[in-house]
């Protein structure tokens, strides 16, 4: 409709970062130390990705692969506020 505005019209003057690492609540490194939510398994970050982050993990296992809604940092102090 015309004059219509949706959500996208809404300027905030905030600056943001767009794409698949903005899904991100922290910023990932190689060899920062992440857990899985889901299981509590914790290991290090050994290759990033768009979507996706390598974890290798501390019981010797497989690489596992981590998400925007499956991994944090161990370090409360590593995510954005």
């Amino acid at each position: 409709m015309k004059g219509q505005m949706s959500i996208f019209d809404i300027d905030t003057g905030e600056k943001k970062e767009w794409g698949p690492s903005s899904y991100y609540r922290f910023k990932r490194y190689i060899g920062q130390r992440v857990e899985f939510w889901r299981d509590g398994e914790t290991g290090t970050i050994t290759e990033i990705e768009p979507y996706y982050t390598i974890v290798k993990p501390d019981n010797g296992g497989g690489d596992m692969v981590g998400t925007p809604t499956t991994i944090g940092p161990i370090e409360e102090a590593e995510y954005e506020t």
